[in-house]
Order: C-alpha cells, then sequence, then structure tokens
C-alpha cells in the first residue's frame, strides 16, 4: 500500500490496513521516500519513477518471501501514491500482480499545487 504526498503510513493509513487485514489479507506498507520516516527531505520526491522502484523493490522482495510467495498480489495506491502504485505497476515483470487498486486516484499534479523546487 502507498500513501498519498504529505502523509505517511501511520494513524490514518493504518485504518485502511487494519481493514484489509481482518478481512485476511496480509497487508504491507511502507513510507515513500521523503515521507514518514523514510529518508529524504521532508515532501521532496525528486523523479518519481526512483520513488516508484524503491518502493517497488521493497514490496517484490516481500512477494517473493517464502511465507507469501504464491499467493495473489495487489497493489494499493492512495491519491499520490495512486500515480506511485501505477508506475510501479508498469516497472514491474509481466504477471507479478493480479490487480491494483487505487483510492482517490492522483495521474498528474496541477501546476498551481506543484511544490517548490527549492
Amino acid at each position: 500500500m502507498s500513501h498519498g504526498y504529505d502523509s505517511d503510513t501511520e494513524w490514518l493509513f493504518q485504518k485502511i490496513c487494519i481493514g484489509y487485514a481482518r478481512w485476511g489479507y496480509a497487508v504491507f506498507a511502507a513510507d515513500l521516500l521523503g515521507h514518514g520516516r523514510s529518508d529524504g527531505i521532508r515532501c521532496y520526491l525528486g523523479a518519481m519513477a526512483k520513488v516508484a522502484a524503491a518502493s517497488l523493490s521493497f514490496f517484490v522482495s516481500v512477494c517473493r518471501s517464502e511465507e507469501y510467495k504464491g499467493l495473489p498480489t495487489f497493489l494499493f495506491g492512495e491519491s499520490m501514491g495512486g500515480l506511485a502504485t501505477m508506475l510501479k505497476y508498469f516497472q514491474s515483470e509481466a504477471d507479478t500482480w493480479m490487480g491494483l487498486i487505487f483510492s482517490a486516484l492522483l495521474f498528474v499534479i496541477p501546476e498551481n499545487m506543484k511544490p517548490s523546487k527549492v
């Protein structure tokens, strides 16, 4: 699961994770670079393709672990995390994911909402 801009995997996002876990799913979430407890300048993403690749590496390692290998896998993205999720999907090997789940999907950041490059 990938959270939105200026968010993290803590309290609010955890409620979504807990909901899926109660339905019997194994759920994994990680703070995107520059968010939450991750490395990087707060809310600075740089190249979104690199952010997605770093996140993808984590999720693929979990899916290929002995405990979860062979189970159906889905990517979940909320807001800006939806954009990262779409990029992760396109960066993945074929048949890695059974499906994609989006919440308040953000594909493009409108010009007037783009953060300063400073």
